[in-house]
């Protein structure tokens, strides 16, 4: 399907609403260094757009996570050692402002609500990033980037989708 509608180059983002009935995820997205072709692109549950009918992803920020992908971001919650998720020295999403934080602790925590002070790491700075974009959160609760991320995504831009290929 994406190879018969895809359309530019890897500058131009390519998204395909599809009706997925047995995913869990709300989508997936080519990452930039994956240097564009025929399957660049993100595809989306079409469930979670506005008036989808998803229980939790309803407003078209599932899209918004997928494009953030897109665009070089990791999840939130990114680590070495799944084992040790609030390690100081793990370079976790690569992003120096988005706090770490206990994942298995928070998906238990989190599961469509926003827990405001939830902060898994209590000996590191930064509470859990539970309205950030990049992190499995309810739409309700997702509404920002960090800076670190914004930055991040233009550096990604620039460096991979801005440039023209070689021909």
């Amino acid at each position: 399907m994406q190879s018969l509608l895809h359309e530019g180059d890897q500058r131009t983002l390519n998204l395909y609403f599809v009706p997925w009935k047995n995913a869990t995820k709300g989508g997936f997205c080519t990452l930039p260094w994956s240097m564009g072709g025929p399957l660049d692109g993100c595809v989306i549950k079409s469930n979670t757009v506005p008036g989808g009918g998803h229980s939790y992803w309803s407003q078209g920020k599932a899209a918004v996570h997928e494009i953030g992908h897109w665009l070089g971001l990791a999840h939130t919650f990114e680590v070495r050692d799944p084992e040790n998720p609030c390690d100081p020295t793990d370079p976790d999403d690569g992003v120096i402002d988005t706090p770490k934080f206990d994942y298995h602790h928070y998906t238990q925590e989190m599961k469509g609500t926003c827990h405001l002070d939830l902060n898994t790491c209590p000996h590191l700075e930064g509470k859990d990033p539970v309205h950030n974009y990049m992190s499995y959160v309810s739409d309700e609760c997702a509404t920002e980037f960090t800076r670190g991320q914004v930055v991040r995504m233009y550096e990604m831009w620039a460096k991979y989708r801005a440039i023209l290929p070689e021909k």
